[in-house]
């Protein structure tokens, strides 16, 4: 493991990166919960941030030219939700309109090309989801795609590696992940697996994906071809899963009673690596993605 060779002092927060140049994953963007609600984004290949908006929630593209931004405050202009693409190098953007009210977009997932966006959707009020959203970037169109189970609004689509779609689900009795084809229809349920959290539940390789284990504690990573265990991670159980470093190490997020630390855990549960250090609680959004090369 590269040790950190550069500090980073993130504007409008509290939060110190510890990052290396050779590393696989870094911040890619991030929203700053104090006023204005500065959206920030990496400039590709740079250690600096640039400020894209104010109160959207950003994500860099994998290639690290675009990012796509997701307004916190809907409806403020019209009766439709919309997703926002910028070019960094350009700094010219476009809106796509999205879902209509009070069906709301959140949690944008970016495809491995790039050409793509996927969202979830949610009705707040019932707090259900019945499907995503997948804006074509080059073409600047949305399509809605219902699917054949309603859930949760907290269970977050993402892509597969097969850029498939997948969410997790509860049953009343436990958790799974369902995978879906492009009609929204179920192609494959694991219900044995537990809760996937955020949207970067899989390895970058994609053999593999990560919960939150059965019993609800400790983290399972799961073979994503066969589905069998093939590590149980060890958790206090307060851990934020932020997805993955590398194929061996994930990205964790450990909190006590005043600060927080993003650390790289191996699948033996030990801190190989602090990667960035919250000195208060809440101040941003974090968003970290593949370093783009």
């Amino acid at each position: 493991m590269e040790k950190p060779t550069t500090d980073i002092e993130l504007a409008g927060t509290s939060i110190t990166l510890h990052e290396n140049p050779k590393d696989t994953v870094r911040l890619g963007g991030y929203l700053s919960v104090a006023q204005p609600f500065g959206s920030f984004a990496r400039a590709k290949g740079k250690d600096t941030f640039t400020q894209v908006g104010t109160a959207l929630q950003p994500v860099l593209s994998p290639q690290g030219d675009k990012v796509a931004l997701d307004p916190l405050a809907k409806f403020t202009d019209s009766t439709f939700d919309y997703l926002k693409i910028r070019d960094l190098a350009t700094g010219t953007e476009f809106s796509v309109p999205t879902v209509e009210q009070p069906w709301q977009d959140h949690s944008p997932v970016w495809s491995a090309d790039g050409s793509k966006v996927l969202l979830s959707v949610r009705d707040p009020a019932k707090g259900v989801s019945d499907g995503f959203v997948v804006v074509d970037v080059v073409a600047r169109k949305a399509t809605r795609v219902l699917t054949e189970a309603v859930g949760a609004d907290t269970m977050h689509f993402t892509f597969t590696p097969d850029g498939s779609v997948a969410r997790g689900f509860y049953d009343g009795k436990r958790y799974g992940i369902d995978i879906y084809g492009p009609d929204g229809q179920v192609t494959r349920t694991m219900h044995w697996v537990g809760q996937p959290r955020v949207t970067n539940w899989f390895s970058p390789s994609g053999a593999y994906f990560v919960t939150v284990c059965p019993n609800e504690k400790d983290l399972c990573v799961w073979d994503t071809k066969t589905g069998n265990r093939r590590h149980t991670v060890p958790s206090e159980g307060n851990d934020l899963i932020l997805g993955w470093f590398n194929n061996q190490n994930l990205l964790i997020q450990k909190i006590s009673k005043k600060s927080a630390k993003v650390e790289v855990v191996d699948f033996f549960g030990k801190s190989v690596r602090v990667l960035a250090d919250l000195k208060k609680l809440n101040t941003a959004f974090l968003s970290f993605t593949p370093a783009a090369r």
